[in-house]
């Protein structure tokens, strides 16, 4: 693929972990798959204020990269991730439309998104004593639109929240019953061919 960086052997997979924090993902990826240390770029896209506060043990992974800016990113990227972040996105179509254009990726791969069979509507969230916009998706709305922009929806699953070993359920039930969620969705979709 020419997108690919070349060297050592082979190509490197890269992946944009968009709103990916400190690095928790990327730590959890090299743990599972040893070789992806050597095999994968990996490139986390956050705030200023977070990224500088990330630990500075992460330095030593030489592929692992953090960024501000979508502009700091050069080249095609293979996976883009958004892990519990697109929710944040007030313009969450005009992002996945610029993230599809810019790196044209093989992969876009959501975790614990808040999609279902519920409208789309934005409500409030409450995190430490402050009120932030939250997005909720409808899931026909959400594969329709990544249909639009050449994806096709190749797995989708519950996202199962773990919390001192019990199963947990989304905290919203003070919402009306037809815009609750039970649990967030993982959805990957692949570039059409």
């Amino acid at each position: 693929m020419a997108h690919r960086e070349k060297g050592g052997g082979g190509s490197k997979l890269k992946i944009l972990d968009f709103g990916g924090g400190m690095g928790l993902q990327y730590l959890d990826l090299i743990t599972k798959v040893p070789s992806a240390e050597k095999l994968v770029e990996y490139t986390i896209l956050d705030n200023e204020k977070l990224i500088n506060t990330t630990c500075g043990c992460m330095k030593q992974f030489k592929n692992l990269s953090f960024v501000t800016e979508l502009n700091a990113i050069k080249g095609d990227t293979d996976i883009v991730h958004m892990g519990s972040s697109l929710q944040y996105v007030e313009k969450w179509q005009e992002l996945l439309v610029e993230l599809n254009k810019r790196f044209k990726p093989k992969y876009f791969v959501f975790s614990d998104l808040l999609a279902g069979d519920i409208p789309t509507f934005v409500s409030a969230q409450v995190y430490f004593g402050k009120k932030c916009p939250h997005l909720f998706i409808n899931i026909t709305q959400f594969k329709e639109f990544l249909s639009e922009l050449g994806m096709s929806l190749i797995f989708i699953s519950k996202f199962i929240a773990t919390i001192l070993n019990q199963d947990k359920i989304l905290p919203n039930f003070a919402l009306p019953e037809a815009y609750r969620l039970d649990r967030s969705s993982n959805l990957v979709f692949k570039r059409n061919a």
